[in-house]
């Protein structure tokens, strides 16, 4: 499926065990309860994706965590080929401009703070897996 087209898919508890997903498209897909274990994810479009309950154990080019912030919801960074990209709440944005705006509506309030933690995981685990095309995780 490697840059499939799949907008608005609905593929609830589809088994995509290690399937590569690099640059494909699931923009508002349905992933409840899918398992994406050991998938590729890196340039892959996530916005309004529901993850909610999906298994991303050993999933390449995404780091998740969470529940964080006012939402109480998880937040998502995918590796792309230029940059980071982060889906939180109905966020969908680079990672520079969700930084940004979690500065700027949550100040030092201890949601600020917290997404200012998740930020610096980010930045951090980019550095050790993402750097010079190494897919470790």
């Amino acid at each position: 499926l490697y840059k499939a087209n799949l907008p608005e898919a609905n593929l609830p508890e589809a088994d995509l065990y290690g399937v590569d997903l690099r640059g494909a498209n699931l923009y508002k897909a349905n992933l409840i309860r899918a398992d994406l274990n050991g998938v590729d994810l890196c340039g892959a479009n996530l916005r309004g994706a529901d993850l909610n309950g999906a298994n991303l154990r050993s999933a390449k080019n995404i780091v998740t965590f969470g529940p964080i912030g006012s939402r109480g919801d998880f937040t998502y960074a995918v590796r792309h080929t230029d940059c980071i990209m982060v889906q939180c709440g109905c966020f969908w944005g680079d990672f520079e401009h969700w930084q940004a705006k979690c500065r700027a509506i949550h100040k030092d309030t201890p949601h600020g703070r917290a997404y200012a933690a998740a930020a610096d995981f980010i930045t951090s685990y980019a550095a050790v897996y993402w750097q010079g095309g190494k897919d470790e995780h």
